[in-house]
Formats: C-alpha cells, structure tokens, sequence
C-alpha cells in the first residue's frame, strides 16, 4: 500500500487545463474510509491494489466521476472544507493517479485513458464515450 502523499509535496507536474474533465474511476475503484484513521484508500474492485490519500485527496477523488473539470472540483473541495485546499490539489491528485499507474501516462488531458481496459474515445460528433 501506498503513503499519502505530503500536501506540500511540489511534483514534476505538467500543466492540466482547468477545463479538463476528471475521469470517472468508479468501474475499475472504489474510495474507502480507514477505520482508525482521515485517511482514505483508493482500492481496486478485485482488491488487488490499494493506495492511500490523505483526506483532502479524498474529498476530491469522490468528484472524479467523469463530468466535473478540473477547477470544478478545485472550486468544490474548497467549499466543503471551507478553506481553501492545497494549491493544486486537483492537479497534484492526477499526477499522482498517473504515477501510480491508475490513469495511464501520456495521455492527452482530454484522452484519459484508465487501467486496465478503459479508454476515451471521441465521436464524429465531438462527443466523448467511455468505452470499457
């Protein structure tokens, strides 16, 4: 299992447009409490992996449903905590999402692609599909 990252932690992150939409981890996650503990753990459905996140992490990783951008779920996080969370949460969370391997690496921001077997893919119609 993974440690939380530090919230001051600054990573080589690249430059997310705010208007990116956060993909939806739900067919492949699920986000669990710990029992003891603020923390919450990002867990595989066959229970294969687990990562842990601190609880501001958390917060935002229940948004990631594959509807709200970037600065959406920036703008909810601080609403909820009512303070302003960490600088670029958002953006740190998916660089993490990528170095952990969950969201592949290299993908343009608005071509997610999640593990295993999941993809975005553009219509002729400008629309995007999650194909699974």
């Amino acid at each position: 299992m993974t440690r939380p990252w530090s919230e001051s932690a600054t990573p080589n992150q690249p430059l997310l447009p705010e208007d990116t939409i956060c993909p939806d981890l739900r067919p492949y996650w699920q986000l669990c409490r710990g029992a003891h503990t603020e923390d919450v753990r990002l867990q595989s459905r066959d229970r294969q992996q687990q990562h842990l996140f601190s609880a501001d992490q958390g917060l935002a990783l229940k948004s990631f449903v594959g509807r709200y951008t970037v600065a959406e779920v920036q703008q909810w996080c601080n609403r909820q905590l009512g303070r302003p969370s960490a600088n670029g949460l958002v953006t740190q969370l998916v660089q993490q999402l990528m170095d952990l391997g969950i969201l592949a690496d290299g993908a343009p921001a608005t071509q997610w692609q999640l593990k295993p077997s999941v993809e975005w893919v553009e219509t002729a119609d400008g629309h995007w599909i999650l194909r699974i």
